[in-house]
């Protein structure tokens, strides 16, 4: 009953997105910072893999990212792998007007 509720009142807040019109702009309370995050410092210099808390795989090559005056990248990761998750950090849900389909979506943003 609980993933029922928390589905209806996921898909209320698209509906009410979608029927604000076709703006880009996301609704102040939907973003990333609903949802727990990683802070991860990735070596610049050798490959790397890196599992998030949710599964979600990540590689990143050798040289892939360049950190200015270090060889030491850091990165704020979030998983949104449920409808409710990606609703609720404010993630497109569509693409032009038609609706996207997706097993999860992940956030990764520079931290210095």
């Amino acid at each position: 009953m609980n993933k029922l509720f928390r589905t209806c009142c996921g898909l209320a807040l698209l509906c009410l997105s979608i029927s604000c019109g076709q703006s880009s702009d996301v609704l102040s309370f939907l973003n990333t910072s609903n949802l727990p995050f990683v802070l991860l410092d990735i070596n610049t210099e050798r490959d790397t893999t890196l599992a998030l808390p949710g599964g979600t795989i990540i590689t990143f090559p050798a040289h892939a990212l360049k950190a200015a005056g270090s060889q030491t990248a850091y990165l704020l990761a979030t998983e949104a792998l449920t409808t409710e998750d990606m609703l609720s950090a404010g993630f497109r849900t569509q693409s032009g007007d038609q609706p996207l389909s997706s097993g999860g979506m992940i956030s990764l943003e520079t931290r210095l």
